[in-house]
């Protein structure tokens, strides 16, 4: 094939040497960082749509390993085009990406991740093997998670060969989809007219510094993470709880190693699966019971590991057979699980403190108040030899084959194992930062953002993956859904973090009735009904408007959510926990990216920003955002209301007047912003408003949509519509609640 005919690639940075999907996460940025030592001037490209990964861990001493603004592309795989376009630009391609986190986000997410995992793998191969493509070479990462289940069911260490995976059963959707990764990759390479040199690495589990400790972390840093965090509460040891009964092992492998076996990959051009692991198995209690003798070295903490034999724990064991690593890679692991779980440690621990005065989120959020000081003592003393300290604590755990390999390996590469990350950090190693307050420190940092879910699940999966998309992750939301009880449960319950159940209550009323019952009033409960809403369930005044009022009992409804919602931040204690919060609905489909948060509570701390349009005389009920204090206050319109009835009765006559009056009286600073969604129903959906309006659009999608006015505000704020945003959506189920 001529050069000119395959694809021209100016607009995507020209033609890469090699290009690493899901370049941005833990393995692929170490693998970037490495290719770049050995080939400076070496054209490499990350595609990452920074689901997990992030760009600072793409970030080296001056700025970063590559040209972000040329070869850095925020591409989701599961797209055909944009996947088809920057994949073929490239001459080696490491294809990494995937959707994998903890066991319990696999096993609450299965179809989730298998479709996902499905789309990215067959996009990429069919990206690299389109005739049009560059790619001459193509290296698929696949996982020890696709064994067979029935192989898996034993504490006894069983060691597993490439050959193993069939009869295929793996246990989980991500073991099937990576799976199926691999067997694509193979009939790929049997078809008459493959071009590329394929090989197929499978990895066991891997471990080193760089790994997520926050929501979705795997077992090393999860544990790591939770045993700093864990708090005192008395002379006795704390407890560290630890999923499954301990007794499952696995087969460790270090981030170097990983890194060096996939740098040799070269070599397993056509020759089959060949996996990357240890050979040797390490059981989870003696992990936590590692990490707990590393706590107390560092921390003067004593902690106690607590398993949970009944508790979700995977597979209980693999370890490999490396015979074909050794034979075709000439590959052999370095660095003994000790040294690699010392610095693993130490990394977690400086980037907890880290996370404290710069990027809060969920894949790393930051230590505890009450860990802090120590945080900062271990930081100060750090020193080249701390790992070998560290490492001296669990020396019982080694085999003699063990010992000796451990070793020669520190006469070998002693400089290795004692590189630990750098401790001239920006905050904590200073008497003016370790003056700091914790409200002081968050004020330096993007905020933790809560988005609270109110209402009925309406809208469907357009609506609940839009939300994610476009408002969770872009800024490491956590989730609140606060629904009436429906089953089964709805997606945006699933990736939620707090799912909170109120009853669908006949009489709405009797949420307020209770509130009215702790004002200091000598009205009754009954009286102060028919004095605000009439005599019966809804009334036909609102706030003592004797003309009808549409939608009275919605409003009931709103108050009733505004106060529970308060109710359960002061039960859980979430004003502590988090920065900002999202008060919201489920029935918006977002069309772009939400107006970015962290800028609003800069540009106006003390303000509540409720959203533009649909405001009827007053302020717009459904969505609105503020930092903690504020957010508190706005809530507290329901005590307001019933308690100070004076200041609203004969002035107002909806629930957006009754905002606007509220936040008014009580001098609170009110900004708006023009919003990038709009609420929608199905067809099926029970909603307290019409049918709404149906259009050619929104028929294409099964969706009415309620506000004509709101969906043109959010199409002209977009750049976007409904036709040309939706379908780029990945549903899960369509048919959910």
């Amino acid at each position: 094939m001529e050069p000119q005919q395959r694809y021209m690639c100016d607009k995507v940075g020209g033609i890469a040497d090699y290009l690493v999907t899901g370049g941005a996460g833990f393995i692929g940025s170490a693998l970037v960082k490495s290719i770049r030592k050995q080939e400076p001037s070496a054209v490499i490209k990350v595609v990452d749509n920074l689901w997990r990964g992030t760009l600072e861990n793409l970030r080296v001493p001056g700025g970063f390993v590559i040209d972000l603004a040329r070869h850095f592309h925020n591409v989701d795989l599961t797209e055909v085009e944009p996947a088809s376009q920057v994949i073929g630009c490239a001459r080696t391609v490491y294809h990494l990406a995937d959707i994998v986190a903890g066991i319990d986000y696999v096993f609450a997410n299965q179809a989730f991740v298998f479709r996902q995992n499905m789309l990215i793998n067959s996009n990429t191969l069919a990206a690299a093997s389109h005739a049009l493509s560059h790619v001459e070479n193509y290296i698929y990462v696949g996982t020890a998670c696709s064994f067979p289940k029935h192989l898996q069911m034993t504490y006894t260490p069983t060691a597993l060969s490439e050959n193993q995976t069939y009869p295929a059963s793996p246990e989980s959707s991500y073991g099937w989809s990576k799976l199926m990764g691999e067997y694509e990759a193979t009939l790929q390479q049997k078809r008459p007219d493959n071009r590329l040199n394929i090989s197929v690495l499978r990895f066991h589990n891997v471990f080193g510094p760089g790994m997520v400790w926050g929501a979705g972390a795997q077992a090393i840093p999860a544990l790591i993470f939770k045993a700093i965090n864990v708090e005192e509460v008395s002379k006795s040891a704390a407890i560290l709880d630890v999923f499954g009964s301990g007794k499952q092992y696995r087969d460790f492998v270090f981030i170097d190693d990983i890194v060096q076996a996939l740098l040799l990959a070269p070599s397993a051009y056509g020759k089959g699966v060949v996996q990357i692991g240890t050979g040797r198995p390490v059981r989870v209690d003696e992990v936590a019971h590692m990490i707990a003798r590393m706590i107390a070295h560092a921390f003067h903490k004593k902690i106690s590991p607590r398993f949970s034999p009944k508790g979700l724990e995977g597979d209980r064991g693999r370890v490999a057979v490396r015979d074909r690593a050794e034979k075709i890679l000439k590959w052999r692991p370095h660095t003994v699980f000790e040294e690699g779980l010392a610095l693993t440690f130490t990394s977690v621990a400086e980037g907890m403190l880290r996370q404290h005065g710069a990027l809060p989120s969920l894949s790393f959020p930051p230590a505890s108040t009450h860990m802090l000081s120590r945080l900062r003592d271990w930081t100060e003393r750090i020193q080249a030899n701390m790992s070998q300290e560290l490492t001296g604590l669990s020396d019982a755990a080694f085999t003699s084959e063990n010992r000796e390999h451990k070793t020669n390996s520190r006469m070998h590469e002693t400089k290795k194992f004692v590189r630990l990350p750098p401790t001239n950090l920006s905050i904590s190693t200073t008497k003016q930062h370790s003056k700091l307050s914790s409200h002081e420190i968050r004020q330096t940092s993007p905020p933790r953002v809560l988005v609270i879910v109110v209402g009925q699940p309406r809208g469907g999966e357009y609506a609940y993956q839009s939300m994610e998309k476009y408002l969770l992750r872009p800024h490491r939301a956590h989730l609140a859904t606060f629904f009436t009880s429906v089953s089964p449960a709805t997606y945006l319950q699933k990736i939620a973090r707090y799912n909170w159940i109120v009853p669908e209550y006949h009489d709405w009323f009797a949420v307020l009735d209770s509130v009215f019952a702790t004002c200091m009033s000598s009205t009754s409960v009954k009286e102060q009904r028919a004095l605000l809403w009439g005599q019966g369930q809804g009334g036909t005044k609102f706030m003592g408007r004797h003309d009808n009022v549409q939608h009275s009992t919605s409003s009931v409804i709103l108050l009733a959510f505004r106060w529970l919602v308060q109710q359960k931040m002061l039960q859980l204690g979430l004003m502590d926990q988090y920065d900002a919060f999202v008060f919201t609905r489920a029935d918006e489909v977002h069309l772009c990216e939400h107006a970015n948060i962290g800028q609003m509570l800069k540009e106006c701390p003390n303000c509540t920003w409720f959203q533009e349009g649909e405001d009827y005389g007053g302020i717009s009920d459904r969505h609105f955002i503020a930092s903690t204090k504020a957010f508190f206050r706005a809530l507290n319109v329901t005590n307001s209301v019933l308690c100070e009835s004076q200041l609203y009765f004969d002035r107002v006559g909806n629930l957006e007047m009754l905002i606007k009056h509220y936040m008014t009286e009580q001098k609170l600073p009110v900004r708006l912003f023009p919003p990038s969604f709009f609420s929608v129903k199905r067809q099926r959906d029970s909603t307290r408003w019409s049918h709404g309006v149906e259009t050619p659009e929104s028929q294409a999608f099964g969706l009415r949509i309620k506000y004509m006015g709101e969906y043109e505000r959010a199409c002209k704020q977009c750049g976007e519509s409904m036709s040309t945003t939706l379908p780029k959506l990945v549903l899960v189920n369509t048919s959910a609640p």
